[in-house]
């Protein structure tokens, strides 16, 4: 049923998912049972562009299945279908991907430039400009909320690669100090590319992963 409620959100009419809560036993039963993540998917389904809504819902879902999701997602989706939907909604769930991508390949580890295929490349590069692309004080806004989760996602990676390779050897340590660099420069020559600070957000990453 689930999966009902994230195509039709997708297709733009999200509003549909309380309509067939009234109408339906099933529907309302399914609906009530839904817990954070479920109204999270179904929040990134109902970003206004429809390449980045689509490659998100099928992302997503992969995304929230062990991360604890914070906030109350379901009021942030009746926000969105009440008040408009959110693009700067769609560039943090992506830039989310890429974070979870620096564990896993610092963790494995491998090269963050492996996990960070061509899809998600583009996806992110677009959002970011998309969301920055603003002039003046809107534009100086966006790029300040950008500097904000990049500095708070350094600080996070790091303590869960270490947590996670606390007794790995010197050479998988190394190599996990060699995937979080490749993390920073690959972030900053293409996700961030569009930004005026693209060059402070370089070196803030490094700064954070050399110490």
């Amino acid at each position: 049923m689930h999966f009902v409620f994230r195509k039709i959100t997708l297709g733009g009419d999200g509003q549909r998912v309380f309509v067939m809560r009234r109408v339906c036993k099933r529907c309302k039963a399914h609906v009530d049972e839904m817990d954070n993540r479920h109204w999270a998917v179904l929040h990134a389904c109902s970003i206004d562009d429809r390449a980045l809504a689509a490659f998100l819902a099928a992302r997503v879902g992969d995304m929230y299945e062990d991360a604890p999701v914070h906030g109350n997602m379901k009021d942030e989706f009746v926000t969105v279908m009440t008040s408009g939907r959110s693009h700067r909604l769609a560039m943090n769930l992506l830039l989310d991907l890429c974070k979870q991508a620096a564990v896993e390949a610092a963790c494995a580890p491998t090269r963050f430039a492996k996990a960070f295929d061509n899809e998600l490349r583009g996806m992110v590069y677009y959002a970011v400009w998309k969301g920055t692309r603003a002039t003046g004080l809107q534009r100086d806004e966006e790029e300040q909320l950008l500097v904000q989760w990049w500095r708070a996602t350094l600080v996070e990676v790091r303590e869960k690669v270490e947590q996670r390779i606390v007794h790995r050897t010197a050479i998988d340590k190394q190599a996990a100090r060699e995937s979080l660099a490749n993390f920073v420069d690959k972030m900053s020559d293409i996700s961030f590319h569009p930004c005026t600070c693209c060059s402070s957000l370089r070196a803030d990453g490094h700064k954070v992963f050399s110490g």
